[in-house]
């Protein structure tokens, strides 16, 4: 009988054991789930560690036949921005003969098993907004692309594009936190310009915009700001010029034919640029997501804002000045930098006033969700802070530095 009472009593121990560990179980599961998610996200938060931005510089460095740009603000210093000197050049995007963008044959377009994890796992770490509508892709235009200013593109959908640019951007981290890790990928296909644009056959690379809003205000000019939220896929919490983009084809007849009659053989660049604008600075964008729609009864030019905006593009009170191209290093995007450049200080003071940003900005930033930067030589060295603090996107530095370069030749700022 006590032997049986015995038994009885450790199978009751083991029960009441089994049944706290099944009770902690979840608890466990999810700290060690939470840990891993932390974890992870320490290793995807480039834009707080200043170590990706040496090795960057440190790698290209090493590598024969590249040059990164030399950002010139007070100081002269290198950004992570890779740029062939024929892509360096100032011209009014009107007075440009080629288009910058040619379309060239349709680019394959499966989403791999691994693109697709690597994109869902970035969307539980960051929440982040990734779509898989067209993009534009980039494709070799002629044999030597490192001289034209012409970039050749295909469609593809955006989860080859963002899916490619994460293996890359992991394999960076790594390699930064362990010196014996490797990188092969970027060895293959991101050490030169040229090895870049040899990889569009067979790798997804992006095109971007970015755009230098320089306003007028009180008789001064200066730049506009804001910081990119981590819902965007690249560069999240970093400070950015505005409009900053991914190129997009134009879907619906009607808007081809406005821009074309509109903007010329500039007219995808141009089109992209104001569409962006609306979206990023007055917050059009369930309208613009639905601008391509068939069903849709607007067209980009009946926004207010975008209205007035041409007519003032029209009458050369606004000017889109071109101001070079390069490739950012981390994930390889091709980026088309612009200086848009507003003289009508009523129109700037409506930025100013009643502009709401969209989703990819950081709406709590400083007590403010955008900034406008004088420049002056007060301005100019607060820029110069940021850069020191790696605090902007690489393609911001290289497009602010070109303008600034621009703006003084054009007597519009001081030298200084």
């Amino acid at each position: 009988m006590e032997d049986y009472l015995s038994m009885i009593s450790v199978l009751g121990f083991i029960f009441s054991l089994v049944s706290i560990i099944i009770a902690l179980f979840p608890i466990v599961s999810n700290k060690i789930s939470n840990y891993n998610m932390q974890r992870k996200r320490r290793l995807f938060d480039y834009t707080k560690n200043e170590d990706v931005y040496r090795w960057l510089i440190q790698y290209y460095q090493r590598q024969k036949d590249v040059d990164l740009y030399e950002c010139k603000f007070n100081s002269v210093f290198k950004v992570p921005f890779i740029v062939c000197k024929k892509w360096i050049v100032f011209q009014d995007v009107n007075q440009i003969s080629s288009p910058l963008l040619s379309k060239m044959q349709n680019h394959p377009s499966p989403v791999s098993q691994t693109h697709l994890e690597l994109i869902e796992e970035r969307k539980r770490l960051y929440n982040q907004r990734i779509f898989n509508g067209n993009t534009l892709c980039l494709k070799r235009a002629n044999n030597d692309d490192t001289t034209s200013q012409c970039t050749g593109y295909t469609e593809a959908k955006y989860y080859n594009l963002a899916g490619c640019a994460f293996e890359l951007e992991n394999e960076t981290y790594r390699a930064v936190r362990s010196k014996k890790k490797g990188t092969p990928l970027r060895d293959k296909f991101l050490s030169t310009p040229t090895a870049i644009l040899n990889s569009t056959d067979n790798r997804f690379v992006s095109i971007g915009g970015a755009v230098v809003t320089c306003i007028k205000r009180d008789g001064k000019w200066g730049l506009l700001l804001h910081r990119r939220s981590n819902k965007v896929v690249t560069a999240q919490g970093l400070k950015s010029v505005i409009p900053q983009f991914g190129f997009e084809e134009i879907m619906r007849k009607e808007e081809r034919t406005f821009s074309d009659q509109a903007f010329g053989n500039q007219g995808l660049v141009i089109y992209n640029i104001i569409k962006e604008f609306a979206e990023e600075l007055f917050g059009y964008e369930e309208l613009i997501s639905n601008i391509n729609s068939q069903k849709n009864l607007w067209n980009l030019s009946d926004i207010p804002e975008i209205k007035e905006f041409l007519d003032l593009y029209k009458n050369k009170k606004i000017r889109i000045i071109y101001l070079g191209q390069g490739f950012e290093a981390l994930i390889g995007t091709k980026m088309l930098s612009f200086l848009t450049l507003i003289e009508d200080e009523k129109f700037s003071k409506r930025i100013i006033d009643y502009h709401q940003l969209n989703w990819e900005s950081d709406v709590i930033f400083e007590q403010n969700d955008m900034e406008f930067i004088e420049l002056s030589e007060t301005g100019i060295r607060l820029l110069e802070e940021y850069q020191a603090q790696n605090l902007l996107t690489s393609v911001s530095s290289f497009a602010i530095s070109r303008a600034i370069q621009w703006l003084q030749k054009s007597t519009k700022i001081k030298q200084s």
